[in-house]
């Protein structure tokens, strides 16, 4: 995900780009900046919600149901850890040259 895609809320997927929400957006960049390593979900509803007073009780049922929404758009990216943390894979290269 680069700054420009984050700013229009999209994301690059095997070649092509994929549409994103603003909560999807703040996900996906989250776990990007992680660079594969696991986000705990607290983290995660942080970056979403960065005022605990305006975060929604149905804060954790949303990330997770944009997480879902997510793995359909972009099969084999992210990985859950446990019960609450997550990581998305990095970015696949083919060094073969086309023959």
């Amino acid at each position: 995900m680069t700054w420009a895609q984050y700013r229009r809320r999209a994301c690059s997927f095997e070649g092509r780009e994929v549409p994103l929400g603003p909560i999807a957006a703040e996900i996906v960049s989250t776990l990007v900046m992680h660079g594969g390593r696991d986000v705990a979900l607290t983290e995660l509803l942080e970056a979403v919600y960065p005022d605990p007073d305006l975060e929604p009780d149905w804060g954790v049922s949303c990330i997770h149901r944009i997480i879902n929404k997510l793995r359909r758009l972009m099969p084999g990216s992210i990985a859950t850890h446990g019960w609450h943390g997550y990581s998305i894979a990095p970015p696949r290269t083919d060094y073969r040259e086309a023959a």
